[in-house]
């Protein structure tokens, strides 16, 4: 009976924090997963595990391991890019390589679920559960304590790392963090060849060469979609 309504009461908490929000959940392809996440979030976004979808297909065909790589290779550069006619473009090299077996895989995958180009939500360059693995080892230890005591150690070393992270803080001599500027920095030396012409007070038009994008800056979005994805 506890269980059941400790399960009701964050399901009730986390449709009041979220009912106005769409989320992008990304996560193996578990099908209790892909049942229920539409029922308690609808019109979310669902994204896959590129990591999770390689081994699917390493363990749903019978292709040889030497062309698994190339195979991979190809598969990755269909999931990350951003245009709709670069990915027609890896997709005929993907089925060059994969033949039958790849249409076959793919048919259960709809691309809207792991290729960029067709995903509909904002997942900011996550392609893999890295930080879930991550956080699953910083409380390897700690995980076979019940769920209070698990929860007490959690907030303790929480509590532990932002004192560690404010008094690294008062190190810094720039602005923001040294990661950040270093992103800024590069991200500036590239913009030197872009040519920028405003075309409202938010929106600029964005050339580089022959290519040319829409920036909003007040949704925060560009027609090329690095922004949402990256």
């Amino acid at each position: 009976m506890a269980r059941a309504i400790m399960k009701f009461c964050l399901y009730v908490n986390f449709r009041l924090i979220f009912d106005f929000v769409l989320l992008a959940f990304c996560f193996v392809r578990h099908s209790g997963l892909f049942k229920n996440i539409p029922i308690v979030f609808p019109g979310s976004f669902h994204s896959y595990w590129l990591w999770h979808l390689k081994n699917n297909f390493a363990t749903a065909v019978s292709i040889r391991n030497s062309l698994l790589k190339d195979i991979f290779k190809s598969l990755e550069d269909c999931a990350t890019t951003p245009t709709h006619a670069e990915y027609q473009k890896f997709m005929v090299q993907l089925r060059n390589l994969g033949g039958e077996a790849i249409d076959k895989f793919l048919a259960r995958v709809p691309y809207e679920h792991w290729a960029h180009a067709y995903f509909q939500g904002c997942r900011y360059g996550e392609r893999c559960s890295t930080l879930a693995e991550c956080f699953n080892s910083w409380i390897e230890v700690e995980s076979f304590l019940p769920f209070k005591g698990l929860l007490n150690e959690i907030l303790k070393r929480i509590m532990k790392f932002m004192d560690q992270r404010r008094e690294w803080c008062k190190t810094w001599i720039m602005i923001l963090c040294p990661n950040m500027e270093d992103i800024i920095a590069k991200k500036i030396q590239h913009a030197r060849l872009l040519k920028v012409l405003r075309t409202s007070e938010y929106v600029y038009e964005v050339t580089e060469g022959d290519v040319s994008h829409n920036v909003d800056l007040h949704y925060m979005r560009c027609s090329c979609r690095y922004w949402e994805l990256e």
